[in-house]
């Protein structure tokens, strides 16, 4: 059903909701209606300048995963823009190329073993003394002995783009359809009552066999369901699971005034786009030219410290710690080795292979971007499993390094252990709550790098690393680790020549996230003392409280100089643009703010999303909970979906899946948000308790408590606190956790915080409530791991 129904509700992309919006959102959720809307404005009011979104289209659950969704911006003498929804048949072809991969269904792994083994006894290059200039010859031989044993005894399987399979087929499922076909040839014939009870147990086990399996394929689907997992990303595992597989590869693409068609083409220009993301054109020439000197007259020099604990050798646990987190199926660079091939194996130098240098690039498309635009797509990097599982061991070794030395500064929360975007938070809401409680603002300035990893300088990493005394076979990896990298972009089995990374940290590496934060970690020390600093890997915030607006805005651009400053001597670029400034407080008579970074001026909002999270200038909450009704009420449309089918999804697994899904998104920063005003917390419910509704497929009328008692789900309110003192806990045991001091801050509320409630004040209300003493908390157990002997 389509059609103007001139009703406005923020859920399908209006920027208010009427009355009439409310009716229609009643009818959707009592009718079990799925709506197609995914928040696109389908009309413009040319007279107002106005956008609105209007026109809805609304489907059955049954027949929802089959549609898709867009809106066209043409306006054939319309103000109302025309909507296109096609419907995807299961056995639609989806790729128009065929595919090789690693038949891992049966694989034999000890004749696997046994052949690696055999190969590389009768190497002599293997079994010789390693000699630095044929590392590259070495590795080359050591990948062609693993993939030709591969070849032997596992094989690989073509898929062809005839028709689309569906994830939950198996050898099983295959063998009980042949049976079920031959009892029923069988019958056919003869008519005898024996052969029609065999075809009936035929077709009995087939139909149990399949249900099996996709009952299994529901679980692993639920797996890999994340908090951060994109709504278009959720319907496309549940088409994946009904055998519907849109094709997501554009036929053209465009940039500028050039088209290309062939997928050699394609490739080549996204190539060279994301090429140019690492040149050094993208580097002011004052600081091309200072990096140039610098890197001529410091030249870096390799110098020995065998003695460190970091450039021992490495252990086979050390390689074994590495593989255990290993996905052991997918990431396999170009040269096609799985980590499961490296896990079947028979179980220091300072050179680094060049074909483990290259990486393959997959392009994924951007949100809300056209696809059919080269600079809409982000590079997703491939390496070699082999220099994966190296750098894993190194970037492991140079963290404990840093930690051990206290060198990665304390406002530092990104990828570090015991620390999360909670964390940086907490203590900055905190913060907030703190200057509201007497009666002061706080001004925030969030801070864009355009780039961030693409143009690092890595000179600079290197100076840093050698500074801080790290030298020998670990500095000599890093420095061949980042010179010389390359790679070629993969469109539909099609390479792109080899292009060249000028700048910049690899993408896709573990090693690279250590790096980065080195490279970053300066910044807060820069910052005069006057401001506090919050990072969360490349997200920057520095902000400072006050009662003079004034007097705030002085100190906070005087520290944006110090950064502009900052920036021109270590290659990352600040974008002005995407960086917001915003003021807390509870007056509403605030002069506009102007912050400049190298005279562009920084955009003032009275709204920020800040690691997930969307803060008002008052703080009360009522924008992100607006977002997260939003969010949640399209992605209970894939519950309806799932709870629609008659097979698979049992309420088992679709309560996993409301977990999953729905559920996480609600659950991601509700220590925090728990703060805001009761009444504006109680709008999640209706979500929550619809959630569980489907889930278990409870009548509509059947009482609340009583669902939430039979889902064994406790009601948000009180999952919220459980949630919040757990996570008080786990950082009141590190007491050199940064966020320690926040949560039992017994200071009393001020009136201005009747509404809103500071973390301290609802674990303190919690414990009394339920009476609850604070247990002994043993202390974590330091940072350590083995190092080779």
């Amino acid at each position: 059903m389509v059609g103007d129904f001139n009703s406005r509700n923020t859920n399908w992309g209006c920027n208010h909701t009427d009355p009439r919006g409310k009716i229609i959102e009643k009818i959707i959720d009592d009718e079990n209606i799925t709506l197609l809307n995914n928040g696109t404005f389908t009309r413009h009011n040319s007279s107002k300048g106005t956008f609105s979104a209007i026109d809805l289209s609304l489907a059955s659950p049954s027949i929802s995963p089959y549609l898709s969704w867009e809106v066209k911006t043409d306006y054939f003498n319309s103000d109302h823009w025309p909507i296109l929804i096609n419907i995807h048949h299961r056995n639609s072809p989806h790729t128009p190329y065929n595919t090789n991969k690693w038949n891992l269904r049966n694989p034999n792994w000890t004749l696997f073993s046994d052949i690696v083994d055999k190969t590389m006894s009768e190497n002599q290059m293997l079994n010789n003394e390693l000699n630095t200039d044929d590392i590259d010859i070495i590795v080359k031989q050591f990948t062609s002995i693993i993939t030709e044993a591969a070849h032997k005894s596992i094989g690989k399987t073509i898929t062809h783009p005839k028709k689309t399979p569906v994830p939950w087929w198996s050898k099983e499922c295959n063998n009980a359809i042949k049976n079920y076909k031959k009892a029923l040839n069988r019958y056919k014939k003869t008519k005898t009552i024996p052969d029609h009870i065999n075809l009936k147990k035929a077709k009995a086990l087939s139909r149990r066999i399949i249900k099996h399996q996709k009952i299994e394929s529901w679980k692993k689907l639920i797996n890999d369901l994340t908090p951060n997992t994109p709504i278009k990303e959720a319907w496309k595992k549940i088409r994946l699971i009904q055998g519907i597989q849109f094709n997501e590869t554009p036929q053209t693409l465009t940039i500028g005034d050039k088209t290309y068609h062939s997928s050699l083409e394609k490739a080549e220009a996204l190539a060279e786009v994301f090429e140019k993301n690492s040149s050094d054109e993208n580097y002011s020439p004052e600081f091309r030219n200072s990096k140039s000197k610098n890197e001529t007259d410091n030249p870096i020099i390799f110098s020995k410290d065998e003695n460190h604990p970091i450039n021992t050798s490495i252990n086979v646990q050390e390689l074994y710690d590495a593989l255990y987190k290993c996905n052991s199926k997918n990431s396999k660079g170009h040269d096609e080795i799985p980590y499961i091939f490296i896990k079947q194996l028979p179980i220091s130098k300072r050179t680094f292979p060049t074909p483990w240098k290259r990486a393959i690039i997959i392009p994924i498309l951007k949100p809300n971007k056209d696809r059919h635009e080269v600079t809409s797509y982000r590079p997703i990097s491939l390496i070699c499993t082999l220099s994966k599982l190296l750098e894993k061991i190194v970037s492991k070794r140079l963290y404990w390094t840093l930690k051990h030395t206290n060198f990665i500064s304390n406002q530092q929360f990104g990828f570090q252990r015991n620390k999360s975007t909670i964390d940086a938070l907490t203590i900055l809401t905190e913060d907030i709550y703190s200057a509201f409680n007497i009666k002061q603002h706080l001004l925030l300035t969030s801070l864009d790098i355009e780039k961030a990893y693409d143009m690092v300088w890595r000179h600079r990493i290197l100076d840093i690393l050698q500074k801080n005394n790290i030298n020998g076979n670990t500095f000599a990896y890093i420095s061949n680790f980042l010179s010389k990298r390359t790679f070629s972009v993969k469109l539909n089995e099609t390479l792109s020549s080899n292009h060249n990374l000028q700048n910049g940290i690899p993408q896709g590496s573990s090693l690279s996230v250590t790096l980065f934060i080195i490279a970053i970690n300066e910044l807060p020390s820069i910052i005069p003392p006057t401001l506090k600093t919050i990072m969360f890997a490349d997200d920057s915030t520095i902000y400072c409280k006050g009662r003079n607006v004034n007097t705030s805005k002085t100190i906070m651009q005087n520290a944006i100089n110090e950064i502009s400053k900052w920036e021109k001597s270590t290659g990352f670029k600040f974008g002005p643009a995407k960086s917001k400034s915003i003021l807390f407080s509870y007056k509403t008579n605030i002069t506009s703010l102007h912050i400049y970074m190298n005279n562009i001026l920084i955009p003032p909002t009275n709204d920020l999303k800040m690691l997930g999270l969307n803060l008002n200038n008052q703080l009360n909450w009522s924008k992100h909970i607006k977002f997260l009704k939003t969010k949640t009420k399209s992605r209970l449309n894939v519950i309806r979906a799932i709870s629609d089918r008659t097979w698979g999804a049992n309420s088992i697994i679709i309560m996993r899946t409301y977990k999953s899904l729905v559920l996480s998104v609600i659950d991601y920063g509700s220590i925090i948000y728990g703060a805001a005003p009761e009444a504006i917390l109680k709008s999640l419910d209706p979500i929550h308790n619809q959630g569980i509704r489907l889930s278990i497929g409870a009548f509509k009328t059947s009482p609340i408590p009583s669902i939430l008692c039979e889902a064994n789900t406790p009601p948000l309110e009180i999952r919220r606190n459980m949630l919040t003192y757990k996570f008080a806990l786990k950082r009141l045991a590190d007491k050199n956790n940064a966020i320690s001091p926040y949560l039992f801050n017994t200071s009393p509320p001020s009136l201005h915080l009747k509404k809103n409630q500071p973390i301290s004040t609802r674990i303190k209300k919690w414990l009394d409530t339920t009476n609850t003493p604070l247990p002994k908390l043993l202390s974590p157990t330091p940072y350590i791991f083995p190092l080779g002997k």
